[in-house]
């Protein structure tokens, strides 16, 4: 039998039986969708028989759709246009669990004018592991390295890889694993993202200023956008999500007052808080960096996580007054194992010639940490590492100053079971203390209390006259 789909569909079952009603083939197709062949066979019988096909137009992962990584050696795969995406797993599949010494190599292959996104969890042993490089083979720039789960208890937990994108049509996935023990392994997720399709940008309309932008962009190019606050106000977060809901990372600031994020494969939408400089707060992206410049005059400012002060970290909605046994019960539905990981950093800068204080408490998972770093980025000087002795625990951390005037505050949690309160910071502004100088005068002298940056200078003739 020779299958022939339209242009634009696939073929996701076929089904031949006899008469009676026997199967004499019920395949399951879904993991032969890259075969430019399209043919099966069978024997006749002595009878008439009935060949029932379905297609699809649209082949995407919540169909089904899916490949499983080669125990060994290597299989290369030409994705077909009408694909948009797909589910890996490991050679164990979907529910199993990984084999023994797996070196197994999977070379993918878009249509030309496509790249791929992948995402997804992994749960492997220490000594087992993922690579993802960029084009075919393993000599590409690693896109992922060696990762493995994280261990809580000595029990595996299911990890977050993180977002990767191929620069071209092709990326390359390597998977080992050792002679001892086996997991669940990998439940990653391929999206095809055609360069030359052009997707929306959706503006939320907030209080207290706006964002501009492009009203569309092509998928996988840069987009900049520009933040217009109103007088008194910044930025003190924003959040760009695909169509589905899928968070995307972005790097922001409030010193040039721009957003930059990669387009995803879906429409965009962009959502921006603005807060007054009088009650000033800034908010730890979920995913990607931000960069917060203190105006001068403020003395101080709360930091929180993603969630804000209202809402727990990951993505979560308010959570604040139920009870434990609601709690509980919640954790156990795909909506609170579904959320997102937390990869985000706060660049926090002050005026210059300015020091930050910080003080504050972290309220999380015993794995969740919160790095303050006395600089601009990781490679400077820790000044402390914190998260929750005991689960959801408030935990007050000791207060820590900066050299200079920036810091960096980088909030991770990796897993995607446990979430609380997050992060409730002070920072506090240290102005310097100045000199001033009195010029020699004829008949009297002035007096001054010198006082520190911004605050009010009282002077005082030889007469008591201000």
């Amino acid at each position: 039998v020779t299958i022939i789909p339209n242009a634009s569909a696939r073929i996701t079952a076929l089904e031949i039986k006899d008469t009676a009603g026997n199967y004499l083939m019920s395949p399951n197709l879904e993991q032969n969708w890259w075969s430019d062949n399209n043919t099966v066979t069978f024997t006749m019988p002595a009878c008439p028989v009935i060949v029932c096909p379905t297609f699809s137009k649209q082949a995407t992962a919540d169909e089904g759709l899916f490949i499983n990584m080669p125990r060994t050696d290597t299989s290369s795969y030409d994705i077909p246009r009408n694909i948009w995406s797909f589910k890996i797993y490991d050679d164990g599949g979907k529910d199993g669990r990984y084999s023994d010494l797996c070196r197994g190599t999977m070379v993918l292959r878009a249509p030309e004018g496509y790249v791929m996104c992948l995402r997804g969890t992994i749960k492997v042993f220490n000594y087992d592991y993922l690579s993802v490089y960029d084009g075919e083979g393993t000599g590409g720039t690693a896109l992922i390295y060696q990762k493995h789960s994280d261990v809580e208890n000595m029990f595996l937990q299911d990890t977050d890889i993180g977002t990767v994108y191929s620069s071209g049509n092709s990326m390359t996935l390597y998977f080992h694993s050792d002679e001892i023990n086996t997991a669940n392994g990998l439940d990653l997720t391929v999206s095809l993202i055609n360069t030359n399709a052009v997707n929306d940008i959706t503006y939320v309309t907030v209080p207290n200023g706006t964002v501009e932008g492009a009203a569309s962009a092509n998928g996988n190019t840069e987009v900049i956008l520009t933040v217009r606050p109103d007088s008194g106000y910044v930025m003190s977060s924003i959040s760009v999500t695909e169509e589905d809901g899928t968070e995307v990372p972005v790097t922001w600031s409030t010193l040039d007052n721009t957003i930059t994020f990669i387009m995803p494969s879906s429409d965009a939408t962009v959502t921006p808080t603005f807060t007054g400089i009088d009650d000033l707060s800034f908010n730890i992206p979920l995913k990607g960096t931000g960069t917060a410049v203190v105006p001068l005059g403020v003395r101080s400012l709360r930091i929180y996580d993603d969630g804000g002060p209202d809402k727990y970290y990951g993505g979560l909605g308010i959570w604040d007054g139920i009870t434990e046994e609601e709690e509980y019960t919640s954790r156990l539905f795909s909506d609170w194992q579904d959320r997102a990981s937390n990869e985000g950093a706060l660049l926090l800068k002050a005026p210059e010639g300015c020091m930050l204080k910080i003080s504050g408490s972290v309220e999380t998972y015993t794995r969740d940490s919160l790095e303050i770093y006395d600089g601009a980025d990781i490679q400077a000087d820790l000044l402390m590492s914190a998260h929750s002795t005991t689960n959801g625990v408030s935990l007050d951390l000791p207060t820590v100053t900066s050299t200079g005037n920036e810091v960096l505050l980088d909030f991770t949690a990796p897993f995607n079971y446990y979430n609380y309160a997050g992060l409730d910071l002070l920072a506090e502004v240290i102005y310097p203390t100045n000199s001033i100088t009195i010029a020699d005068t004829e008949n009297g002298t002035v007096s001054v209390t010198v006082p520190n940056i911004l605050d009010p200078i009282a002077m005082e003739n030889t007469d008591g006259d201000e």
